[in-house]
């Protein structure tokens, strides 16, 4: 068996530590986002329901019925 240079060991503990921080963050930002569309939600529903329109850019629109 090969022995594993030091510096390629350092580099691919770095790139998954790098991918895993990416990962979380882009949960972080979803989880915010459908935060913000729940909070517009109540916000605009008066017991009978609410219209909403999305893009496909993910751009609300929220308008009570």
């Amino acid at each position: 068996m090969k022995k594993l240079n030091k510096g390629l060991v350092l580099f691919l503990l770095g790139a998954i530590l790098v991918g895993a921080a990416l990962v979380a963050g882009g949960a972080a930002i979803d989880a915010g986002y459908w935060s913000l569309v729940a909070t517009r939600i109540d916000a605009n529903n008066q017991g009978r329901g609410v219209y909403i329109e999305m893009t496909w850019a993910l751009v609300f629109n929220i308008t009570p019925q």
